[in-house]
């Protein structure tokens, strides 16, 4: 007397399992997997094997108004002199982006 779809029977005939578990089941009746397209990255030229204290050194150093230095002391709240002694400490360098660079060590 009970009606519905071939979900709803299998759920009723084993309570336990989730929709996801039942729609395993019934793969193999419609004879569809799921597929997935593959992402292929646009050929680009390599990039050069730089080592990280060149990387390093080459990015400035956040500058009062500067995108780093908005961020670090407007969205993240940091004081500026905790900004200012990291700078002349050498640990904080600009990312691209307005990002931040700190050093580990």
């Amino acid at each position: 007397t009970a009606k519905g779809d071939i979900f709803g029977l299998i759920q009723f005939l084993n309570p336990s399992l989730s929709f996801d578990e039942i729609r395993k089941i019934l793969r193999p009746f419609i004879g569809l997997s799921p597929t997935f397209p593959v992402h292929e990255r646009p050929s680009a030229k390599p990039a050069p094997d730089v080592p990280c204290a060149v990387k390093w050194e080459r990015r400035r150093l956040p500058r009062p108004g500067s995108p780093t230095w908005r961020y670090l002391t407007e969205t993240r709240r940091l004081p500026t002199l905790v900004v200012s002694v990291a700078i002349g400490a050498g640990m904080l360098r600009e990312g691209p982006h307005g990002s931040a660079w700190f050093a580990h060590r």
